[in-house]
């Protein structure tokens, strides 16, 4: 994104992760203060966030390993972070095996679809929060849709004045496997096609 638009761009993307790390990372690890932000004059104009189904899956499998945090929703259905072994001992499944079946219930694809929203809720509040100095109080987060998940209400975080994308808003099919590893994530040739793409969308 930087190469196409001669922007200062921060990749806080990581291999394999789901939106808690997301959040985390904007949260706790994005450290640039208000006081940077005003006397550099930084101007934050858009947080973009890559959606695959995945990672509605990751949710639920990042609940039994203790390699990144974790919240939980409290009382206000906010979340709160929550240490590994309090959070292994309360939640509901207690193998990969059980979790794995577990996600094909309806039910449980139901529980975790709106476990994302809020998750996405979340990441745009911390970003109204963090960008609003300055001149950042446009600063916008945005969903880029790779493949296309009907079970999300997305119109509920476009309410929230989250900016979504669908793949095909940008003219792109990348069905084709030529764009997609063997897990379906996009690989650089899609790539190649999106960040254009995606960077005239926004008038990058």
């Amino acid at each position: 994104m930087a190469n196409k638009t001669n922007r200062l761009v921060y990749n806080l993307g990581l291999g394999g992760r789901s939106p808690r790390t997301s959040l985390y990372l904007l949260r706790e690890n994005f450290k640039i203060t208000k006081n940077e932000i005003l006397k550099n004059n930084l101007t934050f104009e858009y947080v973009i966030y890559t959606y695959i189904p995945d990672h509605k899956r990751r949710l639920y499998v990042n609940l039994i390993t203790n390699s990144i945090p974790y919240y939980k929703i409290n009382k206000n259905n906010k979340l709160e972070f929550i240490n590994y072994f309090f959070l292994r001992k309360t939640y509901l499944y207690k193998s990969f095996t059980e979790l794995l079946f577990a996600y094909k219930d309806k039910h449980n694809i139901e529980e975790v679809n709106n476990l994302f929203t809020i998750y996405m809720k979340e990441i745009n509040d911390e970003i109204k929060s963090k960008f609003s100095y300055g001149n950042n109080k446009k600063a916008k987060f945005v969903i880029f849709v790779y493949e296309r998940d009907d079970s999300i209400n997305w119109d509920v975080l476009k309410k929230e004045g989250i900016i979504i994308i669908q793949a095909s808003d940008l003219g792109l099919n990348l069905d084709d496997e030529k764009y997609r590893f063997k897990d379906r994530h996009p690989n650089a040739k899609a790539w190649e096609v999106i960040v254009p793409a995606l960077a005239k969308k926004l008038n990058l």
